[in-house]
């Protein structure tokens, strides 16, 4: 019995281990097509079109697709192509019509609203199955209502919501074209970046066929208020004028091409060379309309012209009765070069200028520390105000003071301070009011102001009106007029907030300087020629500040024609300021010759950052470069040179 039943018993032992490696192979092979499965769900669904349509209407995905696509962005897509096919890899391809070169897929991306956000254009749209990337390739163009790009390739991420383009591209819109390295489009914000180094070319206006050229490294335009930015290193030409700036911002017309506005910022300076434009020339006047000629040291038509300012705006079109606008800030300067070495100088905190449309000066405004310089032949004419008004139309230069910050104007050896200076350019005239001070030195071509006094000797006079008359080349003084020279003596003396303001030729430059010098009370010295300032004097030339408690001016009289050999500051502490550096001693010396200041006695220098820089020896300035020299006071050739 045993025996029969044992064989029994080996063989279900059998079964059941066949069962057991049957059942487990069987778990094995589930796990392995369970990963398989998994690992390939991740991968983009090659899914073919005739199997499951890109839309819910029945379209033919193969040749002559038009379909609206979903992609659960904020966008929404609408593609037409010639032919669909998805590749091995299990991308999809949109393909224009065969050996048709550009646009032969068009896909357009809209809001939610129906808002056309922007249409592109290529041979060739690759895209994955989750339209998470599209990339459009060969002859691409993307286009915005007012703006067209081109490029060879472009990707629009999903995502990000944006268009990008790693290769050259070239830009168009209206009025303005341009070339860039890359670019990117912010769909949601409707904005391009183009960067890497651009050119934009711009014609501003419809009169001028010569295009305005703009470069620098990167450019942002915002569609909607279709406003546009370049920065870095920005560089400007028109003809034969030249610019630099580190932005420049602008703006058109929502509803036209023109530009409105354009923004220059950082660093201004423009080298304008305008003489081949007809517009530069002024109109013959109009019968018993004033003429336009300036005055033979001041002019303010000129085909050449230097400009610098810390910002510069213009405003192609304007409104009220002037064709265009400009303006200048943060210490703006402009240089108006005529010929035969005339030259015009205008110098502000900030200037306003007004044209006609064809480029004609009618009007402009300097504010802040205005002044306007020129020179001709050796010959100068010097305003300076608070604020300078100027009209073409009557030619006339109003110069706007105070009792405490006077208009001054210099000319011809005559000096008239008082708080309203107006300037005829064109008859010669001049009025003034409010506190008027006039001095007459005895100079060639101005001895006969002097009148009843001796010709030789220089003429004081005072009045609460006067008015130059300069066809006949008189002064008629009104309201407490008052003239005299000094007595035998010749001492002279003033006090209360004496300044007093000449210039010195730099000969390094071959320019003139500025020299201020100011004090409580002014005395003038006849048998030396001597001026003295005293009480919290001070002197400004370039950037250089001294203060001390007297300053002597030494009168020149040389063949160099200086008005003053030198200015002898000492009493109290002198005290230099040059840059970041200011400088203390006993005594200092300005030798205008030279054009040095020299400081001595128990010297210290010091530098705002670094605090003491040098105790004891000599300190010499020089205004015209900004170098301070330095040399120890025991040591004969032991000299340092530093530059503020």
């Amino acid at each position: 019995m045993r025996g029969s039943m044992a064989p029994s018993s080996s063989r279900r032992r059998a079964k059941t281990a066949v069962r057991v490696l049957l059942i487990s192979f069987l778990a094995v092979l589930l796990i392995v097509v369970f990963v398989y499965l998994s690992r390939r769900s991740n991968r983009p669904a090659a899914i073919r079109p005739e199997t499951r349509p890109l839309t819910k209407q029945k379209v033919d995905v193969k040749e002559n697709i038009h379909f609206v696509k979903d992609t659960g962005g904020r966008n929404i897509l609408n593609v037409q192509a010639a032919r669909n096919f998805t590749d091995s890899g299990g991308l999809y391809h949109l393909k224009g019509p065969e050996g048709e070169e550009a646009g032969g897929v068009r896909v357009e991306s809209r809001a939610r609203d129906g808002q056309l956000k922007f249409s592109a254009f290529a041979e060739e749209v690759i895209y994955d199955a989750d339209w998470t990337r599209l990339v459009f390739r060969g002859g691409v163009e993307i286009r915005l209502d007012d703006l067209t790009v081109k490029g060879a390739s472009f990707t629009y991420h999903k995502n990000r919501d944006v268009v990008v383009t790693n290769v050259p591209a070239v830009f168009e819109g209206r009025r303005f074209r341009g070339d860039c390295r890359r670019a990117t489009y912010n769909v949601t914000d409707e904005y391009f970046v183009f960067s890497g180094g651009i050119t934009l070319v711009i014609a501003p206006w419809d009169d001028d066929p010569v295009p305005v050229i703009i470069t620098g490294k990167s450019m942002t335009y915002a569609r909607k208020p279709r406003t546009g930015e370049i920065r870095g290193d920005v560089r400007i030409a028109h003809g034969r004028s030249r610019g630099r700036c580190n932005d420049v911002f602008f703006a058109q017309f929502p509803d036209k091409p023109e530009f409105r506005l354009f923004d220059f910022h950082g660093n201004v300076k423009w080298e304008a060379d305008e003489r081949t434009v007809p517009a530069a020339v002024p109109p013959e006047p109009k019968t018993g309309e004033a003429s336009a000629a300036d005055d033979e040291l001041i002019f303010f038509q000129g085909g050449r012209q230097r400009m610098e300012a810390g910002s510069m705006m213009f405003v192609p079109y304007g409104t009220e009765g002037w064709a265009r606008y400009g303006s200048m800030q943060d210490g703006a300067r402009v240089d108006i070069l005529g010929e035969a070495g005339r030259q015009t100088t205008l110098d502000a905190r900030e200037m306003v200028f007004f044209y006609d449309e064809g480029w004609v000066l009618r009007a402009f405004r300097l504010q802040n520390r205005a002044r306007i310089r020129g020179e001709a032949e050796g010959r100068m004419r010097l305003l300076e105000a608070p604020t300078i008004n100027y009209g073409a139309d009557s030619g006339l230069l109003a110069a706007n003071g105070t009792a405490a910050e006077p208009a001054r104007t210099i000319s011809g050896g005559r000096e008239i301070a008082a708080e309203w200076i107006a300037l005829n350019l064109q008859t010669k005239n001049l009025d003034a009011r409010g506190g008027v001070k006039i001095v007459s030195h005895p100079e060639a071509g101005n001895a006969g102001d002097a009148a009843l006094f001796a010709s030789g000797r220089t003429t004081f006079m005072t009045a609460g009106l006067a008015h130059y008359e300069g066809g006949e080349r008189q002064f008629r003084l009104g309201e407490g007029a008052r003239l005299w020279q000094g007595e035998a003596r010749g001492d002279i003396s003033a006090s209360g907030n004496v300044r007093s303001v000449f210039f010195h030729r730099d000969q390094r430059k071959n320019e003139d300087q500025r020299v201020e010098v100011t004090g409580g009370r002014m005395t003038r010295q006849s048998k030396k020629g001597n001026i003295l300032f005293l009480d919290s004097c001070s002197l400004t030339v370039g950037e250089i500040v001294l203060k001390a408690g007297r300053l002597v001016l030494e009168p020149g009289g040389g063949e160099d024609g200086e008005k003053y050999r030198r200015i002898i500051a000492d009493q109290e502490r002198v005290t230099v300021t040059q840059g970041a550096n200011t400088a203390r001693g006993d005594r200092a010396v300005y030798d205008l010759s030279e054009d040095v200041i020299v400081l001595t006695g128990n010297t210290i220098l010091e530098d705002q950052v670094k605090g003491v820089v040098h105790k004891d020896g000599k300190l010499t300035f020089h205004p015209s470069d900004g170098r301070i020299l330095i040399e120890n006071k025991d040591a004969e050739r032991s000299t340092t040179i530093i530059k503020s």
